[in-house]
């Protein structure tokens, strides 16, 4: 009987000081994980073969344009914008999920401040 006493105690002390799984299960696409995008305002729409993810902020000014190759918002193929006040920041294109080709980044006045070459996501040295 005592065996048996210590046995249940000691899975009582296991289970009591075991750690817990703090990890966030996300049930919707991707883009919501990102505290800044979870709380924009998102309109699906298809275009050219693609779905296009338009995202807004409450004043429905346009922050993000993503494009997916599937429905579920998960392969992100085709143009690529990132705004900020209504002002084009970056844009791109992406292919099977990779930074490709030609990318621009543009100053706050909307003047285009850098271009850089992606291969499959690998920025591709000059």
């Amino acid at each position: 009987m005592k065996n048996y006493l210590a046995f249940i105690l000691v899975l009582v002390c296991f289970n009591a000081f075991a750690q817990q799984d703090t990890t966030t299960v996300y049930a919707n696409p991707g883009y919501n994980k990102d505290p800044m995008r979870s709380k924009w305002i998102p309109k699906v729409e298809k275009q050219d073969g693609l779905w296009v993810l338009n995202l807004y902020n409450k004043k429905q000014i346009l922050q993000e344009k993503i494009s997916y190759a599937d429905e579920k918002l998960q392969v992100r193929k085709g143009p690529y914008a990132f705004y900020g006040n209504g002002i084009l920041k970056e844009e791109g294109f992406y292919d099977s999920g990779h930074k490709h080709g030609e990318w621009k980044n543009y100053s706050d006045e909307g003047k285009l401040v850098a271009t850089k070459n992606y291969i499959w996501g690998v920025l591709k040295e000059n």
